[in-house]
């Protein structure tokens, strides 16, 4: 069907299968057709309404205005049957109804009206609290919906930012670029929050403060962030890491004397420069450096590295 130039008709029968990533590549292979088999979020089985929501989620700004409410109003009867618990769904399973819900709404909630907006804010607030070092299938998308949720309802910010900044805080994954736009956009309501994480030691926090205003670090951590950028590596045989943090670390000692940059520059450059190193951890390490130098070249006079 896909051959014959019948897409929709590819679609509708792979979400009757649940073929969530055929459908997802089929998607994502028309930027300029969406494919509307919206009557499948009726269907009486959950891979059927999971699949069909894995198909708006990949075509989310393709979705006609005159059909953005009718699948809002879908998603919100979602998370309202999983906290009621009364439709099927096997949340581990790419299949889901509830997770591709979550994904369809992190697509279209740039654009969804107020009621569905608040719904889905509260329905995220009133979410168990995660333990430490777990984390929920959706996290990521849940991100991306409150995130678009601030920016588009400014009075609904002020729940919204309160809820991200905890959750952007523990899922790495989550911190995409419109996040991170939700928070500088919101950076007086997000404060509290980030400076409470800060405090125990959350690293995000700490560089998103130190990135709004290099003075608003605790000087214990620009003293270990100097020490972590300062003190040479040492090589063991037969041991090979990967990842660094140098560039969450170059943002927390910006506002230090140029001496202290100097240095940091220095080392940074020379592991930049190791041949044992893997070529991200080099990246990474020359980043960094590019950071302090063109602080330090901005500062003027005495404050070149």
């Amino acid at each position: 069907m896909i051959e014959s130039d019948e897409p929709t008709l590819a679609a509708h029968h792979l979400a009757q299968v649940g073929a969530t990533k055929r459908i997802d590549s089929l998607g994502k292979s028309l930027p300029l057709q969406f494919l509307d088999i919206t009557e499948n979020l009726d269907a009486p089985n959950y891979w059927t309404v999971g699949a069909t929501y894995r198909l708006i989620a990949s075509q989310a700004d393709l979705v006609p205005d005159t059909l953005v409410d009718f699948i809002a109003e879908h998603i919100i009867a979602e998370l309202a049957a999983a906290e009621e618990g009364t439709r099927p769904d096997l949340r581990s399973f790419a299949t889901s109804r509830y997770n591709n819900a979550i994904k369809a709404l992190a697509g279209i909630a740039g654009r969804i009206a107020h009621a569905p907006a608040t719904a889905a804010l509260a329905h995220f607030e009133q979410q168990p609290e995660v333990q430490e070092n777990h984390y929920r299938f959706h996290d990521d998308d849940e991100a991306l919906a409150v995130a678009k949720i601030a920016l588009r309802h400014p009075d609904l910010a002020p729940r919204a930012v309160a809820h991200l900044v905890p959750l952007l805080g523990r899922a790495q994954g989550a911190r995409s670029e419109t996040a991170h736009d939700a928070i500088a956009k919101n950076e007086a309501l997000a404060r509290d929050g980030l400076t409470t994480l800060a405090a125990a030691g959350n690293h995000w926090a700490q560089e998103t403060l130190a990135l709004a205003d290099p003075t608003d670090i605790d000087p214990a951590v620009a003293a270990d962030a100097l020490a972590r950028l300062t003190t040479p590596l040492t090589h063991l045989t037969g041991v090979y890491s990967v990842g660094t943090n140098a560039i969450g670390d170059s943002l927390l000692i910006r506002h230090l004397p140029s001496d202290s940059i100097n240095a940091a520059v220095a080392e940074l450059l020379t592991r930049a420069d190791d041949p044992h190193l893997g070529s991200s951890d080099r990246a990474d390490y020359l980043n960094a450096a590019g950071n302090l130098m063109a602080l330090s070249t901005s500062c003027g006079p005495g404050g070149t590295a």
